[in-house]
């Protein structure tokens, strides 16, 4: 199972990985009997792993789209993500509470922060696409993203809040510096999957997902 870290979602810890996703994930492989070794690997790589198809590779917690579905397997949803919200700087006001998506992606004074190869799920990457926001794009992990965002450089991000809140204590910086902002019009957060690739049997994704259907009815990260 390949991960970047992603507090509190998936965080490294001295008996493997742990969180929001890794518990569940963990959880799932456990009761389905299968074995489940957790990878750090660089976001780009974990995606040419997946296309490439050589191995037993799965990644952890990742929107479906259908450029993934040409050449990936998924297990049925782990859980539905919160909806996205800005990531800002405190004494920006340039992005208000209940801001529009579309109004925000068309300002050529805000800079969006982008993962290279990172879905934003579909509607989101569609407006991208769209709208063509003015945004940077970067391989840099989430952490070095919070950096620059600090410094200035970029002006905001879009992730969920517990994300944020996870991300910001992680890199041990003080949570008054930002604020979590939520937009008027960005739709429900959409589901999150486990993805593999075509060398994991289909007989094993039916097995996880008989797992994910008993615990179906357990608590979702918010």
């Amino acid at each position: 199972m390949h991960y970047t870290p992603r507090p509190p979602y998936l965080t490294q810890v001295p008996q493997g990985v742990a969180g929001m996703t890794a518990d569940r994930i963990n959880a799932v492989f456990r009761e389905a009997g299968i074995g489940l070794v957790w990878i750090n690997t660089p976001f780009l790589r974990q995606l040419r792993l997946i296309e490439e198809g050589n191995g037993c590779d799965c990644l952890a917690g990742v929107f479906r789209t259908p450029a993934r579905e040409s050449y990936a397997r998924y297990t049925l949803p782990l859980y539905q993500d919160q909806p996205f919200h800005a990531l800002i700087r405190a004494e920006d006001e340039r992005i208000k509470p209940g801001a529009s998506v579309l109004e925000t992606f068309k300002r050529a004074d805000l800079i969006l922060e982008i993962k290279k190869g990172y879905s934003y799920g579909r509607w989101v990457d569609a407006q991208i696409t769209a709208l063509k926001p003015r945004f940077d794009v970067t391989t840099s992990e989430s952490e070095q993203m919070l950096k620059k965002l600090a410094a200035g450089r970029v002006d905001y991000i879009l992730m969920a809040p517990h994300e944020a809140e996870g991300l910001i204590a992680a890199a041990g910086m003080h949570p008054g510096r930002f604020r979590i902002v939520p937009f008027a019009d960005m739709p429900p957060g959409e589901n999150r999957y486990i993805m593999c690739s075509r060398k994991v049997e289909q007989s094993l994704i039916q097995r996880l997902d008989a797992t994910i259907r008993k615990k179906s009815s357990s608590p979702r990260p918010r």
